[in-house]
């Protein structure tokens, strides 16, 4: 599970309103920590109780909330990588950039061969000039080497960095491997964090959002943040939102009971059969009560 939280501008991903931490401190300032043994629970489960939470804000009040998202649609993002130089590289250690192997050297001898330098920063700018082709053919890397098509490279020593060509989660797919011993590389053998152009994830932040005395709403406002964590501690113990019991008529079931010996049945149906009830969460409903339009089609139990 991949947890990302709304850093309050948009954030590419993001899937929770606040963190763990964050829902936390909110209960133990209310002494209130080990509510559904919340205090125990592990981080991980945790982090899933914040996106429950986070989903039900969306799925029940994002559609009745004043103002616009701030941003209809955030832009794509190259995936990338680093590979930070403690030393000079010996000879035949390698780099992989796609589907591209490069060979550290103190001759060059064949495709995609980088001549050591002497320090540091010489075999950094050796290696970019072989990644962008802008490099010296036949002095700094083999006179045969293309550029790369998937990535370019930049010096920033002691640190290679490597971005992929193209924007979006492609890029994810683009190795990024070493074999040298005094380098040490971000990720797990690929390119990381590319994103394709989206919509902003979720509701919030938005434009036009104001507190009932007339100051703007920037980021994400607390009492939204406090709500979710209403929702997520209750999300340990249940579902937010359960599937209604329903009979094959498709009516909600308000009760039912069974008697053996004899054989006895009864259903009671819920008044009206309104198909779809919600149920309330006062304490975290009110929250959101200022930034959420009079009216509408929200149906509580």
């Amino acid at each position: 599970m991949v947890f990302i939280v709304e850093t309050g501008s948009g954030t590419p991903g993001a899937n929770a309103l606040a963190d763990p931490a964050f829902v936390t401190q909110y209960l133990t300032e209310r002494n209130r920590v080990e509510e559904n043994d919340w205090s125990n629970a592990d981080p991980a489960v945790q982090q899933a109780a914040c996106i429950a939470g986070t989903d039900y804000i969306e799925t029940v009040w994002g559609l009745r909330l004043k103002g616009s998202k701030l941003n209809q649609l955030i832009d794509g993002r190259n995936a990338s990588g680093a590979l930070t130089f403690s030393g000079v590289p010996a000879n035949n250690e390698t780099v992989t950039i796609g589907l591209k192997v490069y060979r550290f050297v103190n001759t060059l001898a064949q495709e995609n061969d980088v001549l050591i330098g002497g320090t540091i920063a010489e075999c950094i700018a050796n290696l970019v000039g072989a990644v962008n082709l802008t490099g010296e053919l036949g002095i700094t890397m083999h006179f045969a080497t293309m550029p790369n098509y998937e990535a370019i490279a930049e010096d920033a020593s002691p640190i290679l960095a490597v971005f992929a060509l193209t924007t979006g989660e492609s890029g994810n797919l683009i190795a990024f491997e070493e074999t040298v011993t005094n380098a040490t590389i971000t990720g797990t053998g690929f390119l990381e964090d590319g994103l394709d152009e989206a919509e902003q994830p979720l509701s919030f932040p938005r434009r036009w959002l104001y507190t009932r005395d007339g100051r703007p709403v920037i980021g994400v406002p607390l009492k939204a943040k406090q709500a979710m964590a209403e929702y997520s501690v209750r999300a340990l113990a249940a579902a937010l939102s359960p599937d209604p019991v329903v009979d094959d008529s498709l009516i909600p079931v308000s009760e039912k009971s069974e008697k053996v010996g004899p054989i006895e049945e009864s259903v009671k149906y819920m008044i009206g059969g309104r198909p779809v009830v919600l149920r309330p969460y006062p304490a975290a409903d009110r929250l959101l009560a200022e930034y959420v339009t009079a009216g509408g089609g929200v149906i509580r139990g």
